[in-house]
């Protein structure tokens, strides 16, 4: 971030953004590379091409999945952008950034929270894990059926903290 304040002084600089926060990301991953080795001692090999297929056949219902998930996430601001003018997709961003930090950030809190214990749950009692999950399915729904009526009627001074007072019509 300092490098980006230092090299970046006017908008004819907004492509050396990327390429800043791009080296900055390498030079992270190449300090805990080098800590990995150093520090623990672990060892780097060239996989065979042979293991490369195997984990590329092994992993592939994992790839299609996360990445079917992502294009579903992430197409919907990009068609809006598409077929609507800047404004109305900036609106339509707004709006559903303020829906997933509503509804999506309880319900992950609470499975990444969780997720350890119902692991360990699992393998001792499956069917009392089910019952878990039914009863963190209730509670989640129950949340929602809260917060989805407060987030419809606070929508508006929620957007003007969020988007600011210059855009009354958010």
């Amino acid at each position: 971030v300092p490098f980006i304040f230092l090299f970046v002084r006017t908008e004819e600089n907004f492509l050396r953004v990327p390429v800043i926060n791009a080296l900055g990301s390498a030079a992270v991953g190449a300090v805990a590379l080098a800590i990995a080795y150093l520090r623990f001692g672990l060892h780097f090999y060239l996989p065979s091409w042979k293991q490369i297929k195997l984990q590329l056949k092994d992993g592939w219902h994992v790839f299609v999945s996360q990445l079917a998930t992502s294009g579903f996430n992430d197409t919907r601001t990009f068609a809006m952008g598409l077929f609507t003018t800047n404004q109305a997709t900036g609106y339509f961003a707004v709006a559903e950034r303020m829906t997933t930090l509503v509804l999506l950030f309880p319900k992950a809190l609470l499975l990444q929270a969780a997720y350890p214990r119902l692991s360990m749950l699992h393998s001792r009692d499956p069917e009392g894990v089910q019952k878990l999950i039914k009863r963190f399915q209730k509670i989640t729904t129950g949340s929602y059926l809260v917060t989805v009526p407060l987030l419809f009627l606070f929508a508006s001074p929620v957007a003007k903290l969020v988007c600011g007072s210059p855009y009354p019509e958010v």
